[in-house]
This record gives structure tokens, sequence and C-alpha cells, in this order.
């Protein structure tokens, strides 16, 4: 079966796996069924997993329709994202609340409130001396967004089976820096 992993990004350091959760259409395909579910769909639409729609999920960051907060955790499932290590107490209550707005419903919940738990655990375990923040890799079928061989192709210097280190690649991006200025939220009242 599938999985995601949760990434630590450490600062000096390789980013590594924190945690597998087993059947990744929980994780990344589960906000992004809800956030087209709730406001996005429309029957002339379709599915989201089309080229075309899933440009038009991707693009709703940016939709003022859209709650802030929840524009957020859609980023931190794009490409090279990665949540800051500040930021994860607040990122840990959009994931809870993400959950009870969206809820399947009986047993079958998704990975959101595991990954509460876990930037909560990775936020009191690391400082913001080691720790730049937390990443994905939405799903094992595919490739590893983090390992060596997916940067390093465009990397002078950099050994292609290394796994990716945010002290010498320049593909990583921060969500609440990028997006918090786009959405133009204020970081202490943002829901």
């Amino acid at each position: 079966m599938s999985h995601t992993e949760l990434k630590v990004a450490e600062i000096n350091g390789p980013v590594t796996t924190y945690q597998e959760y087993h059947n990744a259409w929980k994780g990344f395909a589960y906000i992004w069924d809800s956030i087209w579910r709730e406001y996005l769909k429309k029957s002339e639409y379709g599915h989201w997993m089309t080229s075309e729609n899933s440009e038009r999920l991707w693009k709703a960051v940016k939709d003022n329709g859209i709650p802030g907060w929840i524009r957020l955790i859609l980023a931190s499932t794009f490409d090279n994202a990665i949540v800051e290590y500040e930021k994860l107490p607040i990122i840990a209550q959009y994931y809870k609340d993400f959950e009870k707005q969206f809820s399947l419903g009986g047993n079958d919940i998704s990975h959101l409130l595991e990954w509460s738990g876990d930037c909560a655990k990775i936020h009191s375990f690391y400082s913001n001396d080691n720790c730049a923040g937390i990443c994905f890799s939405a799903t094992s079928v595919g490739i590893d967004p983090w390992a060596g061989i997916c940067f390093s192709a465009t990397s002078v210097g950099i050994d292609p089976w290394e796994d990716y280190d945010l002290s010498k690649g320049d593909k990583h991006w921060f969500v609440f820096e990028e997006y918090s200025k786009i959405l133009g939220l204020d970081l202490k009242d943002e829901k």
C-alpha cells in the first residue's frame, strides 16, 4: 500500500523521514479532494485529477473565496514546500481544524490528526537552531521529491545520490513566508 512521509528539514543536514503514514489517499489527496468538493467542484469540471482541473486546484491558493488557513494547508502540499519550524504549532492547529471541518466520519479518518500530533512532537524535540521545518513526500508510488536525484540533476557539485540538504540546495521554499504575503494574512489572527 502507498504511504506518505512526513520529513524533517534540518538547517545543516539532509531532509530525513520522521514518520510514514500508510494509505497516501488519506494525506494530500484527502486535502485536495476536500478543497475541490467544498470550493471548486462544478458539474462541468468533473474530478480534480485531470490536468486542467488540477491546475484549478493549484490556483485555488490565491482564491479569496477560500479561507486563508485552508489555502496555507493547500500550499503545504506543493512541490518543494517546507512549513517553517516556528509555524509548526499553527499548522498543527490548522490540520486539526481541517479534519474537523472535512471529516470523512466513522473510522475513515485522514492523516491530518496524526500530522498535527507529529508537528507538536517535532516542535518540542527540535529547535529553530537545527530545524528549518517539515515537508512531505506525498506518495511512495511516485518519486520522493526530497531524494537527492530529484534535485541535484541541476545542481553543480552535488552528489546525485545524496538526499536533499537545505544548506546545499536551492529548490525549496517556505510556505508561510511565501503565502502569508500573497494572502495578506496577519499570522496572529489568520482564521
